[in-house]
């Protein structure tokens, strides 16, 4: 088969794949890890590690990413999660909902999101559509798919 073949085969099954799972993300992609996404949180924030051993957030002291989870955790920034993967990849509305309180956000203004619904902490995502920091699509929607490593660092850097 030649390359073209192969290269419109592999954009079809993508396709279907992200219209099927949403979400969905090829290994090796261009998403962050939860344990990633948390590091660059702290060391944008200047985050200190606790000196603890406990688990956080269904993260044992052994997994890599405890540190991040430590200082996240003794900052309130996951305030509004009771257990994460932090090898998951960082979505939308944890992004959203991790710097909102990371940078204590808040907002007067409406904003309206077409699919609210589809949001557990929609408050937060309201706050980081109106500080700029998660874009709203032309239709009025926001991703609730895995967020690019790029927007998460320009999010970070707001």
């Amino acid at each position: 088969m030649s390359t073209k073949i192969i290269s419109i085969i592999l954009s079809i099954i993508m396709t279907i794949m992200t219209t099927l799972f949403p979400g969905f993300s090829w290994p090796g992609g261009d998403n962050m890890e939860i344990g990633d996404f948390l590091t660059d949180v702290g060391v944008a924030f200047g985050y200190t590690v606790p000196d603890t051993d406990e688990v956080l957030y269904g993260v044992a002291p052994d997994n890599e990413y405890y540190d991040a989870v430590a200082a996240a955790a003794q900052y309130n920034v996951l305030v509004d999660y009771e257990v994460i993967d932090v090898l998951a990849f960082a979505d939308t509305e944890f992004v959203a909902t991790v710097l909102v309180n990371a940078a204590n956000l808040t907002t007067d203004e409406e904003v309206e999101i077409a699919n609210a619904a589809d949001f557990e902490n929609i408050e937060k995502v309201s706050i980081a559509v109106a500080n700029d920091l998660i874009p709203v699509e032309a239709d009025g929607t926001v991703s609730t798919d895995a967020m690019a490593v790029n927007d998460i660092k320009a999010a970070i850097e707001l």
